[in-house]
């Protein structure tokens, strides 16, 4: 089975390349893992909708490491029309984000889950905090919910703690190639991946 580490420099700088010029499909949300050094994770996402259909990041199963990272599909979410005053639209489709990840060893890099292998979560949902950015146009408080077109970036690190080795160092929301990014703001202190 290849590895990350056999591909040429080019290929890697390439894709990393790629990934940041592209701008995700304007039909479905999009979310993006980074880990920090040489960190290697195995990573799946799960979006619910309000109406209880879940969807499965594509590929299901995916390798984290570093600045090697690229864009997975978690399903269609439509945004709403904007309200008066509004610059940031809703998700009404978008009910949570569930994040699971396993720790792998950076010289082990099979991108396939092992049944059994110890795992690490986190699930965020709609009316979690962790979603509210400030608005740069407004200054007010407004949501970023996952959606159509746009692509939630996460960060991970590592804890001292056993029960819960990973944490969600920074995140932001991103429209497209050329939008800025909408910060969601320290999240250390409150987000971590606890033991499945």
């Amino acid at each position: 089975m290849p590895h990350i580490r056999s591909l040429p420099a080019p290929g890697l700088l390439a894709a990393t390349l790629l990934g940041a010029l592209c701008a995700p499909p304007a039909n479905a949300a999009f979310a993006q893992i980074w880990s920090i050094g040489n960190e290697v994770y195995l990573c799946t996402l799960r979006a619910t909708t309000t109406d209880h259909q879940v969807h499965v990041s594509k590929p299901e199963w995916f390798l984290v490491w570093s600045d090697w990272s690229f864009p997975v599909s978690i399903g269609a979410l439509p945004s709403a029309q904007l309200d008066p005053g509004q610059t940031i639209p809703d998700s009404p489709r978008f009910a949570s984000l569930k994040m699971r990840c396993a720790v792998r060893d950076r010289f082990d890099q099979n991108k396939d889950y092992v049944p059994g292998e110890t795992t690490y979560s986190i699930e965020l949902r709609r009316d979690d905090p962790f979603w509210r950015i400030s608005d740069p146009l407004t200054g007010q408080t407004a949501q970023a919910l996952p959606r159509d077109g746009g692509t939630v970036k996460f960060t991970l690190d590592r804890t001292d703690l056993w029960l819960q080795p990973l944490y969600l160092r920074k995140a932001f929301f991103k429209e497209g190639a050329s939008s800025a990014k909408l910060d969601y703001g320290p999240l250390y202190a409150n987000y971590k991946l606890v033991i499945d």
